[in-house]
């Protein structure tokens, strides 16, 4: 063999090992389900379903937060040529859409070697390893898609993201609008 070969098989190598690597360590997962028995191909209209009762925590149940989900979903939606027709229009549409957000507080712990230790008399040997424990808040965003005429559940996405109270407005916005594009990527499903 060429040496050159041996270096181009061993950078492919590496390469499919670190895509695997860094796909085992992202937390967040978007998760689908959806009727089978429906024809999402012909889907045209939407318009936004009843409001449903939201969390009372009032880190993610607020008018901003609100407006940006929406907005996003519009922008999402609207990019796959949708279009969304307004509550008071007395147009049939395809489908209604809604969310809904949950928080839970979540923990997590990793494994961390920190130390190896000799001793000088009688040969001692140490080695000692710590836990470190964090807590955090989990947003999980879930974005339904419902039949207009028997107003059930025909697709659902959902993803889970640590909760961020800080950055500008813009941040959070492109955040919001980032994570309903990871959702909406899958709608409508392909059968």
């Amino acid at each position: 063999m060429k040496p050159n070969s041996i270096s181009k098989r061993s950078a492919v190598i590496l390469a499919c090992c670190l895509v695997i690597v860094l796909a085992g360590c992202s937390t967040s997962q978007v998760a689908y389900d959806y009727d089978t028995g429906i024809d999402f191909v012909a889907f045209k209209s939407y318009q936004w379903h009843t409001k449903p009762t939201q969390a009372k925590d009032p880190r993610i149940s607020n008018d901003l937060l609100d407006q940006r989900i929406q907005g996003a979903i519009n922008q999402s939606l609207q990019r796959k040529n949708y279009v969304m027709v307004s509550p008071g229009q007395n147009t049939t549409v395809d489908f209604l859409v809604a969310y809904q957000l949950g928080i839970e507080k979540r923990t997590e712990a990793d494994r961390v070697r920190t130390g190896v230790g000799f001793g000088y008399r009688y040969f001692d040997f140490g080695f000692r390893t710590d836990t470190i424990v964090r807590e955090f808040n989990e947003v999980t965003l879930y974005i339904d898609v419902i039949d207009p005429q028997s107003e059930k559940l025909i697709w659902r996405g959902t993803r889970a993201y640590r909760y961020q109270a800080g950055g500008s407005v813009a941040e959070r916005e492109q955040r919001i609008q980032s994570i309903v594009d990871e959702i909406l990527a899958k709608f409508p499903p392909i059968s």
